[in-house]
C-alpha cells in the first residue's frame, strides 16, 4: 500500500512524509511546485536519434526552494520532446515530440499521479499535420488543443468525452515555434523563431495584426502570468513581457536579460519564473517576483547539464496541512488524485488506521477536510 501521512498533534502541527517529520509553521502552508523540463538538443543536432533525450522533473518544497531531482520521463517513451503541457481535467502531462525536425511528429500522453508525483503511459497522438512539434497549449475556456509545428502552422485538437483527441484542422502556416491563448479563449498567439507574434482571434479564426518586437528576436515559447504574456527570445537573449488588454491586444512593457532563452514557467502562487537555456546554455534561470516594483530579480540558475526546451510548473501535489486561526486545521491534498483515500488514525504504531469521519469537499483543485484540533494526536494518510 502507498501512503503519505500528516500527523496532527495537540499543541503544534506537522507534516510527516515518509515518516521524516517537517515542521511547519503557523501560516499557510507553502505550495509545493513540481517542475518538467525537457532535455532538447539544438538543430541540427536534434537531427541524430542518438541525441534525442528524456524529460527532467523536480521538487520543490516551495517557490524558491531547492530543486530536488525525481524520476522524469525516459527518453525511450518519448522522440526528441521539446513542448510541455499539462491538462488539470484529465491530469494529464502532454509532451510535444519533434522527431528530429524532419518526419511526422508526435505528442505522447502521460497521467500523472499528484500523490505519488509518477507519470504513467497514456497514448500517443499523431496526425493532422503534427510535424517537428514544439510548444502545446490548451484553450483555457474551451479545453481545444493547439500545437505549434516546426513543419507548417498550427495543428488543433479537441477531445471527445473518452479524451480521445480528435483533428480540428490547422491554423496559420509557416514555421512555428511558440503558442498561447489568451485568458478569454479568443485570442492565439503564434512565433516562429523570428521577431513577430502572429495573432489569430479564435472566433472567426481571421488573422490580425502582428506584434514585432525590438532586435533580433528569434521568439520561441509563451508564458502566461495573470494579463500579462512572457515570450522568450533566444537570439535576443532575453524574455519580453508583455500587457495583454481587455480586448487581448499586446503592449511591449519591458525585458529580462539571459542567455538564449526558449522555455518560460510560472510557479503555482506567481512568484518565481523559471527560465530554460538552449543550444550553449544548459541552464534553467530563477527570477524571484517584487509585487511592489511589479519587477523581477534573478536570484540563481541551475545547470541541467543539457541544452533544454519546454519548461512547466505545476501544484506539487501530496497531502499538506494549513492553519486556520484561532486553532484549526485544513488538510489538503490534490483533486483528480484518483483511487486515494483519506485514512486516520490515533497510533500509528498500532496500525489501526481507518477512513477519515470528516467531510470531504472539492473545489476541483484541492479535496480538503477542516478540523478543530483534537483532545490527542491524530495522523491522517492518504492510502490506495
Amino acid at each position: 500500500m502507498k501512503t503519505k501521512i500528516s500527523r496532527f498533534p495537540v499543541l503544534s502541527f506537522a507534516v510527516v512524509t515518509m515518516f521524516a517529520i517537517i515542521n511547519v509553521p503557523h501560516s499557510i502552508t507553502a505550495e509545493p511546485v513540481e517542475l518538467f523540463v525537457t532535455q532538447s538538443p539544438p538543430g541540427p543536432q536534434n537531427a541524430d536519434p542518438a541525441n534525442w533525450s528524456g524529460v527532467l522533473q523536480y521538487r520543490l518544497n516551495a517557490s524558491g526552494g531547492a530543486m530536488i531531482a525525481e524520476a522524469g520521463v525516459d527518453k525511450t517513451n518519448l522522440a526528441d520532446p521539446a513542448g510541455l503541457a499539462f491538462r488539470a481535467s484529465s491530469s494529464e502531462l502532454f509532451v510535444g515530440n519533434r522527431w528530429g525536425n524532419s518526419q511526422p511528429s508526435s505528442i505522447s500522453r502521460f497521467i500523472y499521479d499528484s500523490i505519488t508525483r509518477r507519470l504513467t503511459t497514456n497514448g500517443v497522438i499523431t496526425g493532422n499535420s503534427l510535424f517537428g512539434v514544439c510548444q502545446i497549449a490548451f484553450n483555457p475556456v474551451t479545453g481545444e488543443m493547439f500545437a505549434a509545428n516546426f513543419g507548417n502552422g498550427v495543428s488543433r485538437f479537441t477531445f471527445d468525452t473518452n479524451g480521445t483527441a480528435q483533428p480540428n484542422g490547422i491554423i496559420g502556416d509557416g514555421s512555428t515555434r511558440g503558442v498561447a491563448v489568451s485568458p478569454d479563449g479568443r485570442r492565439l498567439y503564434v512565433t516562429s523563431a523570428t521577431t513577430t507574434i502572429r495573432q489569430f482571434d479564435l472566433i472567426s479564426d481571421g488573422e490580425l495584426s502582428s506584434v514585432t518586437v525590438p532586435g533580433s528576436g528569434g521568439l520561441h515559447f509563451f508564458a502566461f502570468r495573470a494579463r500579462q504574456l512572457y515570450v522568450a527570445a533566444a537570439f535576443d537573449n532575453c524574455v519580453y513581457r508583455f500587457a495583454v488588454g481587455t480586448n487581448d491586444d499586446l503592449t511591449l512593457l519591458d525585458s529580462f536579460t539571459m542567455q538564449e532563452p526558449v522555455g518560460i514557467a510560472f510557479s503555482p502562487d506567481g512568484l518565481e519564473m523559471f527560465v530554460s537555456g538552449h543550444q550553449t546554455s544548459d541552464l534553467i534561470y530563477r527570477w524571484r517576483y517584487v509585487p511592489v516594483s511589479d519587477s523581477w530579480i534573478e536570484t540563481g540558475t541551475f545547470d541541467a547539464h543539457s541544452s533544454l526546451a519546454g519548461v512547466l510548473a505545476i501544484p506539487g501535489g501530496g497531502l499538506d496541512i494549513a492553519f486556520t486561526p484561532p486553532g484549526g486545521a485544513v488538510i489538503y491534498w490534490p483533486s483528480h488524485s484518483s483511487g486515494w483515500t483519506l485514512q486516520q488514525c490515533s497510533n500509528p504504531a498500532a496500525e489501526d488506521w481507518s477512513t477519515s469521519c470528516f467531510t470531504v469537499s472539492d473545489d476541483g483543485t484541492n479535496c480538503c477536510v477542516t478540523i478543530s484540533p483534537p483532545a490527542g494526536n491524530l495522523f491522517f494518510r492518504l492510502a490506495k
